[in-house]
């Protein structure tokens, strides 16, 4: 659990899990985070994000409702890849819906239906040839 940059130096990785990324942007520049997990990524630490830390690690970001991309100055960047938030569709798009499985091993539990939730989500667009 990271709450303040000191809380970085203790570290060799960090994950950025799945939110809504612009209030975790707010949080992070009222805390003084973002320059601190910028620091951190500059020195060597390693950082991964999933869905809203993905949107954060960006260095290019286009919204659903937009054509182009932008720069993602109010987030961390670092990562050279062009994501669009929302790609899958808009929070009200979400929905859950009973998936049948037909693999046996996902059938261990005994049943073949399963809850699946989808929500929405992110995409990469676009990976510079320097990502690997």
């Amino acid at each position: 659990e990271i709450r303040n940059g000191e809380d970085l130096e203790s570290i060799d990785g960090l994950i950025i899990p799945g939110g809504e990324s612009t209030m975790m942007k707010l949080m992070m520049a009222k805390k003084d985070l973002l320059a601190s997990i910028k620091t951190f990524q500059e020195r060597g630490g390693k950082i991964w994000g999933t869905c809203a830390g993905l949107i954060l690690l960006a260095n290019r970001v286009q919204d659903t409702e937009s054509e182009t991309f932008e720069d993602n100055n109010s987030g961390m960047s670092g990562l050279d890849i062009e994501v669009c938030r929302n790609f899958y569709g808009r929070q009200k798009e979400s929905f859950v819906s009973l998936l049948r499985l037909e693999d046996d091993i996902l059938q261990s539990s005994g049943s073949n239906l399963f809850q699946g939730v989808f929500i929405r989500a992110p995409a990469i667009t676009s990976i510079s040839h320097k990502v690997r």
